[in-house]
């Protein structure tokens, strides 16, 4: 690996682990397949939003290309760990928003696929790199900054995901339904009509 590689990499780590701050852990597959679907989503929705007011406040100029880069990449993973967390949700509430944040996608896919962001089929993205480096700062800024609705409008919705991830039906082993409630923590509700 040459040294802008590993500087690319690890630098993508800080993103990530800034994002997921306070829950670092949730950027471990382990974890992410050991606890209840809410806090995956719950984690997930909080970094997206982190990532989406990082994009928001940048500085979208020549001399902050490198972080402009970096953010996006962060912003893009924690965008598909949400879109993979959040798959078979049967929580009415967080299935509608996430199908609004799909749509958002959608009303601004030609716009983000001329900066090198592609919204694919499954409903995740990817970056190419190489075309989002091609755009100059400013363009990539008038979609993703405070300035554009693109990023005002996810974020909005994404905070209504995290929101909504506290209301997400767990089970546990028996299949009973639980509460995630700390009050309640351990108690069944009672699902019987």
């Amino acid at each position: 690996m040459d040294v802008v590689s590993y500087t690319v990499k690890h630098s993508l780590n800080y993103y990530m682990r800034s994002a997921y701050r306070g829950n670092v852990n949730a950027l471990q597959e382990d974890f992410r397949g050991s606890q209840p679907q809410s806090v995956i989503v719950s984690a997930d929705a909080k970094a997206v939003q982190r990532m989406t007011e990082k994009l928001r406040a940048l500085n979208y100029d020549s001399d902050h290309e490198t972080e402009i880069l970096q953010t996006a990449q962060a912003f893009v993973k924690t965008y598909n760990n949400l879109i993979n967390s959040s798959e078979g949700i049967s929580d009415s509430s967080t299935s509608a928003l996430k199908k609004k944040m799909t749509k958002i996608l959608r009303n601004s896919k030609e716009d983000l696929s001329s900066l090198g962001i592609e919204l694919k089929g499954d409903g995740s993205l990817s970056l190419d790199e190489e075309k989002f480096s091609e755009a100059s700062p400013s363009k990539i800024g008038k979609y993703l900054s405070s300035d554009g609705t693109f990023s005002r409008s996810l974020r909005s919705i994404v905070a209504k995901i995290y929101r909504s991830s506290g209301k997400i039906a767990t089970y546990n082993s028996s299949g009973e339904k639980t509460s995630l409630n700390p009050e309640e923590n351990g108690k069944t509700v009672d699902l019987s009509l």
